[in-house]
């Protein structure tokens, strides 16, 4: 099937989501719901993971938002089912299968683990840390080569593992919440967000335009967290 750039984005938006899921569980060897049992590290398909949690929930495949947004982007030739839903989730649980029975998911948590400390991996895979975890993987970045043991390569990989912050787009600039603080940067020309280089904003030098549009967009991403939860 030949998705669009919209299904695509969801399915890899969804696909990632299950990923660092899992890598959480493994790392920190913390079950996927209190009194639960923690995977083995040699688990390699999707379907095994049933026997640790309701798989079919993981990447918030079964949460009302989700679906909300799966039944727009994948209608179904019969308005009266969820045809298109289904296969979207096929693609996506088929897509986490592969990165288990390859070994890539255990290729994943070894990475992590030996490159970063303890502290890192709760802010790489903590999803109300996202922005937090950008401009930690720019310091790390910044610290590349021999002397600091970090290779281009591995920030680039860590960084695949991030999606991108809850954010708004207003007049060409982004803005996204740090805890309370309003954070923005510019959209480049290619739509690209680079936030890792966010900077704080401060209303008060603003003029009258730029603060009533930091104001918008902060009534905007309160809205959008509320909604999302």
């Amino acid at each position: 099937m030949i998705y669009t750039t919209e299904q695509q984005r969801f399915c890899a938006a969804r696909t990632l989501q299950i990923k660092r899921e899992v890598l959480d569980t493994m790392i920190t060897a913390t079950p996927f719901y209190i009194g639960g049992r923690v995977p083995p590290i040699t688990i390699r398909s999707f379907s095994d993971l049933h026997d640790f949690c309701d798989a079919n929930t993981l990447g918030g495949l079964c949460d009302d938002e989700v679906t909300t947004i799966a039944s727009a982007l994948f209608p179904s030739l019969n308005s009266d089912d969820s045809t298109g839903c289904m296969e979207a989730a096929n693609a996506i649980q088929g897509a986490v299968h592969v990165w288990l029975e390859s070994g890539a998911m255990l290729d994943d948590v070894t990475f992590i683990a030996r490159l970063l400390l303890p502290e890192q991996v709760s802010c790489l895979l903590d999803d109300d840390r996202v922005l937090e975890a950008h401009g930690m993987l720019m310091d790390l970045e910044s610290r590349v080569g021999p002397a600091h043991g970090f290779a281009p390569e591995a920030v680039a990989r860590l960084r695949a593992l991030l999606p991108e912050p809850r954010h708004v787009v207003l007049h060409g600039n982004w803005y996204a919440l740090d805890g309370t603080t309003l954070i923005s940067g510019p959209v480049l020309a290619d739509d690209t967000k680079s936030f890792d280089a966010g900077y704080e904003v401060d209303l008060g030098p603003l003029d009258a335009d730029s603060r009533r549009q930091a104001n918008e967009a902060h009534e905007k991403l309160l809205t959008l967290l509320h909604v999302r939860g």
